[in-house]
């Protein structure tokens, strides 16, 4: 076979770099990078107490997923070649070996990296790596993997739970897309299109409802999207072309689910007295009262409740004349309540997707009876506690059709998202499926994202949105609005939409940068809506997400559109 020389441009940023020893350390997975172009970056921090003036190495590695039938030639005549193009301080020095210990493929490139005079703040090294192939691979995207260790207590490595990943990647810059242009996404190469125009609607945000609810109709071929004047509109799927603004259904309050198998239909509810479940449909704008709750004097899905996946259970919370919150199992078929729950303090409520389970989110994390996350059964009758995060999540299946529980989980000291399948019989299992701790290992330091299991045709998988993160109020300060390499760090997936396969691999495919700023120097609260909540269709072959393109709201107040990743 032919021998292919492609070369990758790393670009290793090393605050401080650490002793040796990080052999032991999560493989996470980054970004897809074509060998075959010298301008791509990836960039990996570390961190250490290593005093400048004393001799420190490094070990960096990097596993390269090679294309199907390639593999490295390492016969003498295609050996890894490595060379330092910068460093600061300079004398650094880097060799590159192979190491073929997960197989000839995918293999492990690892580079070792030593300084005589130490390594400090703004620390870098580039260097270029040559990788011989015995195939005749010109252009591929590899899909490039690295890990790293961090010392979360400052002084020993510890063990391998203490390792903590820490990626970062420049956001392109790349112009606001025309309105409804195909154009190829800049930095993962799916096609991108912008859907909407808010300011020539007279507005300025046209957002999906919520990472949660699935835009598309039963049959795809609409989509709806919330818009100016606190209206729901419809576009047309195939042209992207809007129909119709519709009636009021009382903003974002009216919270529409699609009917499961009537393409022209949705269901909503009133917020307050008369509380009815109603019927829309999108042909004739004719709304339909299903059922009346006169013993309600207030309504409400809870904002992030779904209709189990046959459509036939929607959980809701009514509001009693004296206060109290009942919240019920509609029976969409019959408008029976299948079961009923006083309660206080919840966040949010839905029925699972096979309409066996009820989950109960209490807002605040803890093991109580009333924090974290909490399973029951069609009748409210509690079953056990599911987690103790209460953080961004959704309920899902499994690629065995188990359903599973995803969640971030910030607010429980939980640095990472994790999958809890709940098993027919309510058992609840565990697994830790992405490293979510930012660059400098401060979990304090919230990184924000959205979860959604809506692509019911690709089980396995989960929808995650990431914003941009910061520490505003930190030392150096790093403003949450820009996060630009190499000025300040850019945390791993920051501002990233991904597909993460639930397996504990930690496979990631990396589809957008949604290149939204949600807060500004002057307004750190920011703009809600710019949030990208990236929701999905069933089959998992079109992504909606918000962005305002990297405007800053100072006002509290941006211009967002909504966009279409296409697969």
């Amino acid at each position: 076979m032919k021998k292919i020389v492609v070369a990758a441009l790393f670009v290793l940023l090393f605050p401080m770099i650490f002793s040796s020893g990080g052999d032991g350390a999560d493989i996470i997975p980054a970004r897809p990078v074509n060998l075959s172009m010298t301008a791509k970056k990836v960039a990996v921090y570390y961190f250490n107490n290593s005093a400048p003036g004393t001799t420190r190495f490094g070990n960096v590695g990097v596993t390269v997923d090679l294309p199907a039938g390639a593999s490295v030639d390492v016969d003498g005549t295609g050996a890894i070649a490595a060379d330092v193009l910068q460093s600061q301080p300079a004398g650094a020095t880097v060799n590159a070996s192979y190491s073929p210990e997960f197989g000839a493929t995918p293999g492990r490139l690892v580079l070792n990296v030593a300084s005589s005079s130490g390594f400090g703040p703004g620390t870098f090294l580039t260097a270029k790596i040559r990788l011989p192939l015995a195939t005749n691979v010109t252009s591929a995207d590899f899909p490039v993997y690295g890990y790293s260790a961090r010392d979360t207590a400052g002084s020993d490595l510890g063990s391998a739970s203490s390792f903590v990943p820490a990626f970062g990647y420049p956001e392109s810059t790349v112009s606001k897309p025309g309105l409804r242009i195909r154009t190829s996404e800049a930095t993962s190469g799916t096609t991108l299109i912008r859907l909407t125009d808010s300011v020539a609607d007279g507005g300025t945000k046209y957002v999906p409802e919520y990472s949660k609810v699935d835009p598309y109709n039963a049959d795809e071929s609409v989509f709806m999207l919330y818009g100016p004047g606190s209206y729901f509109y419809i576009f047309n799927a195939a042209t992207r072309l809007p129909i119709k603004r519709l009636l009021s259904i009382g903003g974002i309050d009216g919270e529409p689910r699609w009917h499961k198998t009537n393409p022209n239909a949705f269901y909503y509810h009133t917020k307050t007295s008369p509380c009815q479940w109603r019927q829309y449909d999108i042909t004739t704008d004719a709304i339909t009262t299903l059922y009346a709750f006169p013993e309600y004097v207030g309504l409400s899905g809870t904002a992030e409740g779904n209709l189990s996946n046959d459509g036939r259970y929607m959980a809701l919370r009514g509001t009693l004349p004296n206060g109290q919150y009942e919240f019920f199992l509609l029976d969409i078929q019959t408008g029976a309540k299948v079961g009923t729950r006083i309660d206080v303090g919840v966040d949010w409520v839905t029925v699972s997707p096979s309409g066996n389970f009820i989950l109960m989110n209490y807002g605040t994390p803890g093991t109580a009876s009333d924090r974290g996350v909490w399973l029951h059964d069609r009748n409210f009758n509690r079953i056990r506690q599911v987690c103790t995060e209460t953080d961004h999540a959704d309920v899902g299946y499994d690629k065995d059709g188990t359903e599973v529980y995803v969640t971030t989980g910030l607010s429980a000291n939980k640095p990472y998202i994790t999958k809890y399948r709940i098993n027919p019989d309510g058992t609840v299992a565990s697994l830790k499926v992405l490293e979510t701790r930012m660059s400098d290992g401060v979990t304090s330091n919230w990184q924000s994202l959205h979860i959604s299991m809506r692509a019911t045709g690709r089980p396995g998988w989960a929808l995650v949105s990431y914003m941009a993160t910061g520490d505003p109020g930190g030392n150096p300060p790093r403003p949450t609005y820009k996060s630009y390499w190499p000025d300040t760090k850019y945390d791993l997936y920051e501002n990233d939409v991904i597909w993460l396969k639930l397996d504990g691999s930690q496979q990631v495919e990396r589809l957008a940068q949604s290149r939204s700023h949600v807060t500004s120097p002057t307004r750190l609260t920011g703009d809600y809506w710019a949030e990208p909540h990236a929701t999905v269709n069933r089959s998992g072959t079109k992504v909606i997400f918000s962005s305002n393109w990297g405007e800053l709201p100072d006002s509290g107040n941006s211009i967002v559109e909504s966009y279409l990743i296409e697969r």
